[in-house]
């Protein structure tokens, strides 16, 4: 008999035929197949783990499930023609230690060990991209010079062309009212120098 060892990854699927004693990185899924002959007919079939730190096994995973309590979470156990498999998600340095399947029938019990070893995920050596402290800089002044003087030119133009022209037509207005006037008086001038001649053409 023979142990076979599936590591899930993300991306990657590989397999990993090592005897009874394998390898994972923190964070893998993991498939553990356990080659047991005829274990399709057993009348019971457990996956037990015993943790290196500790004295005592604990039930993973069993056909058929028998207890009042739910199955643990993230473990699924698989039968198949003459293997059984057990896959567990997300593992972790904890889950080190020893695995055993058990197949119980009317005639025997067989079972399968393996011991897993789950190492932590290896740090990247990569180095964090620099961080650049300087501040951003200002924009050029030359260019906010060039905006602040198109500005006054603008606002120039807005206030001094409607002026001049209101100061010009006033000032031609007054103009043309001052000539009018000494056109009158040239008139008040005349028209006695006029009368004085027509009373000196009478008296003749």
């Amino acid at each position: 008999m023979k142990t076979i060892v599936v590591v899930n990854l993300a991306l990657i699927s590989g397999l990993v035929v090592a005897g009874s004693k394998f390898e994972a990185i923190d964070g893998q899924n993991v498939t553990i197949s356990f080659d047991i002959d005829e274990v399709e007919k057993a009348d019971e079939v457990r996956i037990t783990f015993k943790e290196d730190k500790k004295g005592y096994s604990v039930l993973l995973a069993q056909k058929p499930w028998v207890y009042d309590d739910p199955p643990e979470p993230g473990v699924t156990l698989i039968l198949g023609k003459g293997s059984v498999s057990v896959i567990i998600q997300d593992v972790n340095i904890s889950r080190s230690g020893l695995y055993k399947a058990e197949a119980y029938t009317r005639e025997k019990v067989c079972e399968e060990t393996a011991t897993l070893v789950v190492n932590k995920a290896p740090v990247s050596s990569s180095p964090a991209p620099p961080h650049s402290s300087s501040s951003p800089k200002p924009p050029r002044s030359s260019g906010l010079q060039w905006i602040v003087i198109v500005i006054v030119i603008v606002i120039a133009l807005v206030i001094v062309i409607p002026g001049g022209v209101y100061f010009w037509k006033h000032k031609r207005k007054c103009k043309t009212a001052a000539d009018e006037e000494e056109e009158e008086e040239e008139d008040e001038e005349e028209t006695p120098a006029v009368s004085s001649v027509s009373k000196k053409k009478a008296e003749e």
